[in-house]
């Protein structure tokens, strides 16, 4: 009987591993997903702001 136990409680440790571990897949996934969406929108952002500072300046520079 002991040995049933014993076997039943590393079964469920190394059952509770398993979950701890995808959980943390899960996690790492869920991160670079944001680090991907952000490495995505950050160079349309500059350039964006590079257009803007052009045409201001083109503005500008009409102006006076």
């Amino acid at each position: 009987m002991n040995q049933i136990e014993g076997l039943e409680e590393r079964q469920n440790y190394t059952e509770q591993q398993v979950q701890s571990t995808a959980q943390d897949i899960i996690a790492l996934q869920n991160k670079m997903a944001l680090y991907e969406t952000l490495a995505g929108f950050v160079p349309a952002l500059v350039m964006i702001v590079i257009a803007y500072l052009k045409f201001h300046d083109k503005l500008r520079s009409e102006h006076n």
